[in-house]
């Protein structure tokens, strides 16, 4: 073959580059895993401040002067050797290096922007910081959406629980979207 040289050097390249896409496949499953783990352990520690946050409004109706015996239970568990817990660190946080290729890429492909054509958002993605700063906030006579009620502090979500007829004994998100609708701005300023 005439070519022969180059046709090798693709070769190559093109084996170099599906080892670099095995090395990130890898990488990613690992990635994927540690977040999985860290969404299971999110998840324990917020089902555990609940349960506080319910043993807490127990007490406080049953013998509120037994939250200092509670909380001095609770900083015990803290306190204590945390080596003696099973499996303190079971895995270590996977390091994120990006593998570059050896090769220059490919050109990228360019795209026409039509003038005054703007850029579809989806609808589901997170608000961002400049967005939510540009929202206005509830005026006294309107109701308040669930991301406003979001923001509230987890103990105020409760009173407005207990005052709409809601459970007061779930997440605050879930609190959140219960209330979503119902509550007033003038609602939320009348517990400060």
């Amino acid at each position: 073959m005439l070519l022969q040289n180059r046709f090798n050097q693709i070769d190559a390249q093109i084996g170099s580059i599906q080892e670099q896409i095995r090395q990130l496949q890898d990488k990613l499953s690992d990635l994927q895993a540690y977040r999985q783990n860290l969404q299971s352990v999110e998840q324990a520690a917020e089902s555990a401040l609940s349960q506080i946050d319910t043993a807490l409004m127990m007490l406080q109706h049953i013998d509120a002067e037994e939250i200092a015996t509670f909380k001095s239970a609770v900083m015990a568990k803290f306190d204590s050797d945390i080596a003696s817990l099973p499996s303190a660190r079971p895995e270590v946080e996977p390091e994120i290096d990006p593998v570059q290729p050896d090769e220059p890429q490919a050109p990228a492909i360019e795209v026409d922007v039509v003038p005054g054509e703007v850029e579809a958002v989806p609808t589901d993605s997170p608000q961002t910081t400049a967005d939510a700063a540009t929202e206005p906030p509830a005026s006294d006579g309107s109701v308040l959406t669930v991301n406003e009620l979001e923001k509230v502090k987890y103990r105020k979500l409760q009173k407005l629980a207990k005052a709409h007829d809601v459970s007061p004994l779930m997440k605050g998100s879930a609190i959140a979207q219960a209330l979503a609708g119902k509550v007033t701005q003038a609602d939320l300023d009348a517990l400060n």
